[in-house]
């Protein structure tokens, strides 16, 4: 980790560390992604079932939404989407 005096900084060096690393941080999440699409590929439902679990700490009985509970979402959203 690197540390900065805010106050030794010149406006260019201030709005560099201000940056985000986007390329490093998007080259993580796409490895990230692709490793969950190839353990859904292998693992099916069991993936998904643990996945959810994993990242969202909740346990699924079913991963099918009814008709209703898809009604339901859809009118929730804004209309101008």
């Amino acid at each position: 980790m690197q540390s900065l005096i805010w106050n030794d900084l010149s406006a260019v060096q201030r709005a560099q560390a201000l940056q985000r690393p986007v390329r490093a941080r998007g080259d993580a999440v796409r490895e990230g992604v692709a490793r969950i699409i190839e353990q859904v590929r292998a693992d099916g439902d069991g993936a998904l079932r643990l996945l959810t679990r994993r990242h969202d700490g909740v346990a699924l009985d079913a991963l099918e939404v009814s008709a209703a509970e898809f009604d339901a979402a859809e009118a929730e959203l804004d209309a101008t989407l």
